[in-house]
Parts: structure tokens; C-alpha cells; sequence
């Protein structure tokens, strides 16, 4: 269920920065990177929650070299605690229009650890629309065992006349996972300030996997100057 206190947020923000510190880390759509890397300090805090479980979420990305960010995360909800390294090297486009990246992210929880490393390609066409297409490698490891598996994924960001906009993003499911779902993921961001951005969308992300429930989301991200 949605809490009046993330309609709250919603109602109060009014348009937005491009970079946007993902679930799983690394600057780019939802959950998933995208094609561009940070030129700042980006940081983010959302409240996630589904019928069966809350967590929060913090995230923080920083732009080291015109084509390289570094980050983090912390994730705790009401059955693990997630801690998250990653890193992404912007390797062709100028980072405005055209961006084509390789990156890798670990997100170590109890019991199930996860690691990856994707390619991931961003344009924008229009003005107001950017496509990204991307491919992951994801290796799940946990007492039980480990597997591991490429998917192919798709996103996109839209922005409005209003300032603001629209992200979707779709990954592809594997069997060698058991993913009930192809990962899918919406969200709408909106300007409060020059600095911090409102976030309030709806994912069946769990990790990088597609799962079963559906949890919605609201939260804030930071830009830095």
C-alpha cells in the first residue's frame, strides 16, 4: 500500500537532473545502468515497499574523471541488510547525447550474494526522449549455490514540456534463475529545487532479478553543484 507520506513528497515537488543513482547502484534507469556517467555527486534515499516486506534504500554516486563514476549503496528492510560497491567507465559518446558504458556492481546480502558486470548504450533523439539498450552479466552465489546468466535489457527516459519525467526499463527473464517475470520497472521524477528531485514509481526488481511482487516506491535524490 502507498503511504500518505510518500503522496505527500509527490504533492510537494514541482520538474529534473539527468543523473539518477539506480537500485542497484550505478547511475542510469530504475534499477538498471544506463550509457552515461555522473559528472557529480549524486545521491538518493528511497522508501520501498510491497505487501510483504519495507526497506530503505541509499545510494551514492560520484563522478571521479570525465568518464568514470564510482559508487555505493545501503539497502536494510524488514528481512536483510544489502551493502553495494560499483563502478562504471563511460567508453564512447560525449556523455550529452551519446553515451556507451561498461560497468560492474556487487551487492553483498545474507545469504545471497550478487555480482555483475553489463555494457550499456544511451542516445537521445527528439530532445526530449533518450533509448538505452544494454546486456548484464549476473552471478548469484549463496550457501546453496551459484548461477549465473546474460539478459538483454531496455529503457528509456521521457521528458515533458512540465520538466518532468518519465523512466521505464524491461530485462529479460532466465530460467537458470527461475524469475517468474521479466524485470519492468516505472517511475516519474519531479524537481522540488535545483538540488534535490522527488522520485515515486513501482518495480518488481528484486536485486537485479525479475520477481514475483510488485513493490512501489518515493523517495529524494541530491545533485551537487
Amino acid at each position: 500500500m502507498l503511504h500518505w507520506r510518500l503522496l505527500l513528497l509527490w504533492l510537494l515537488c514541482a520538474g529534473i537532473c539527468r543523473a539518477f543513482p539506480t537500485f542497484s547502484g550505478p547511475t542510469g534507469l530504475v534499477v538498471l545502468p544506463d550509457g552515461f556517467t555522473a559528472t557529480r555527486l549524486e545521491a538518493a534515499a528511497d522508501i520501498v515497499e510491497n505487501h510483504e516486506n519495507r526497506g530503505v534504500l541509499l545510494r551514492l554516486d560520484a563522478g571521479i574523471a570525465p568518464c568514470a563514476e564510482v559508487g555505493g549503496l545501503y539497502l536494510t528492510d524488514d528481512r536483510t541488510k544489502i551493502v553495494g560497491l560499483n563502478a562504471k567507465l563511460r567508453v564512447a559518446g560525449n556523455n550529452r547525447r551519446i553515451g556507451v558504458s561498461l560497468g560492474a556492481l556487487r551487492l553483498d546480502g545474507d545469504p545471497v550474494t550478487t555480482d555483475a558486470c553489463y555494457l550499456a548504450a544511451s542516445g537521445v533523439i527528439f530532445s526530449r526522449l533518450a533509448l538505452t539498450g544494454g546486456v548484464t552479466w549476473t552471478k548469484i552465489a549463496s550457501s546453496a549455490g551459484a548461477a549465473d546468466t546474460m539478459r538483454p535489457y531496455v529503457g528509456f527516459r521521457c521528458c515533458f514540456p512540465d520538466a518532468s519525467v518519465l523512466v521505464g526499463e524491461y530485462q529479460a527473464k532466465r530460467a537458470v534463475f527461475m524469475e517468474e517475470r521479466p524485470l519492468t520497472s516505472l517511475m516519474l521524477l519531479r524537481r522540488r529545487s535545483r538540488y534535490l528531485t522527488a522520485s515515486i514509481g513501482f518495480s518488481n526488481a528484486s536485486l537485479l532479478l525479475g520477481g514475483h511482487n510488485t513493490y512501489v516506491f518515493g523517495g529524494v535524490s541530491y545533485t551537487s553543484k
